[in-house]
C-alpha cells in the first residue's frame, strides 16, 4: 500500500512491483493508510480532512468520515474490525466502522493527534500528540485512563 500527495491510494504487487489497485476519492494528499485485520476493508486519512473506508475486493468507497476540521494524520481499525480511529486537530475520533457513524470525539491533546492506535483487544485506544503527550483511553468508559508528557 501506499499513500501520497496525488490524493489517492494504491496496493502493489509485492513480488512484481506492478500495481493492484488504486482507491481514488479524497481531495487532497492521503497521509495514512491501513487494512482491516480480515484484509476486505481499507481505511485512509486526508489532508481533506476526511477519511474513508474501501471495500478492496470491489474497489468502492463505502463510507466518508467527515469531523475533523484540520488533516487526518493517522488512522487505524480495532483489531475485530468494529471501530476506526482517527486522529488529526486536537482529537482523535471513534467511528462505528459498519456505520460510518461518528461515536465520539476524543478530546484532552493541545495540539495535532499524529498517532492512534488499539490495543490488542480492543478496549484501550492509545494517541500521541505534537503537544508532547500520549493518552490511553477506555474504549468502553471513553474517557482517557493514563496520560505521559513525553519531553
Amino acid at each position: 500500500m501506499t499513500a501520497g500527495s496525488d490524493r489517492v491510494a494504491k496496493v502493489w504487487d509485492v513480488e512484481t512491483g506492478a500495481v493492484i489497485q488504486t482507491f481514488s476519492g479524497h481531495t487532497g494528499a492521503v497521509y495514512s493508510v491501513v487494512f482491516s485485520s480480515d484484509g476486505k476493508r481499507m481505511l485512509t486519512g486526508s489532508v481533506d480532512t476526511t477519511a474513508k473506508i474501501w471495500d478492496v475486493e470491489a474497489g468502492i468507497e463505502i463510507h466518508t468520515l467527515s469531523g475533523h476540521e484540520e488533516q487526518i494524520f493517522s488512522v487505524t481499525f480495532s483489531p475485530d474490525g468494529r471501530w476506526v480511529l482517527t486522529g488529526g486537530d486536537q482529537t482523535a475520533r471513534l467511528w462505528d466502522a459498519d456505520s460510518g457513524e461518528e461515536i465520539r470525539d476524543l478530546q484532552g491533546h493541545a495540539r495535532s493527534v499524529y498517532s492512534v492506535a488499539f490495543s490488542p483487544d480492543g478496549s484501550k485506544a492509545l494517541t500521541g500528540s505534537d503537544d508532547g503527550t500520549a493518552r490511553i483511553w477506555d474504549i468502553g468508559e471513553m474517557m482517557a485512563v493514563k496520560s505521559w508528557i513525553l519531553h
